[in-house]
């Protein structure tokens, strides 16, 4: 699992999921053994009210959490994809980055390719027929130092 997971709002929300759901599914056991062996209508709301409701918020708690741990990751990686662009002069290739961070060589080709459709890398190809990712914000400290002001007082 993903060290981004393990936020302490993470966890609560993974623990809150884990026992509404598992509290969901006692009361549907509960429910339907009082079906099954006695009375119908009181099976029936014990399933439906104690059951049923604890059981979708806690599975909404787990995909929220889920969810939200992916997103985070992604963000992460976007991050670290970009800071080894830069750590390399700004050029890099899918192996580059898979290499120097924790992730597969398809998995840094996929958010190198999302990163270039939006606008923060150009594609150039090598002498050897490599595909190399050039972060566009990458600027020798000349170009910077050499920068001129947008907003001129008037």
């Amino acid at each position: 699992m993903n060290d981004l997971f393990f936020s302490f709002t993470n966890v609560l929300r993974f623990l809150f999921g884990i026992s509404s759901a598992a509290l969901g599914l006692f009361f549907i056991a509960s429910g339907t053994m009082v079906m099954l062996k006695e009375e119908l209508s009181t099976g029936l709301l014990i399933s439906l009210l104690f059951g049923v409701f604890p059981l979708s918020i806690g599975s909404w708690f787990l995909f929220w959490t889920f969810k939200e741990a992916q997103n985070n990751r992604e963000k992460s990686l976007a991050k670290k994809v970009i800071g080894i662009a830069i750590a390399q002069g700004g050029k890099v290739t899918p192996v580059e980055v898979a290499l120097l961070s924790d992730c597969a060589i398809d998995e840094a080709k996929k958010e190198l390719d999302l990163l270039y459709g939006q606008g923060l890398f150009d594609l150039q190809l090598s002498q050897e027929g490599i595909t190399v990712y050039h972060y566009k914000e990458m600027l020798s400290t000349e170009s910077k130092n050499n920068a001129q002001d947008i907003i001129t007082n008037v």
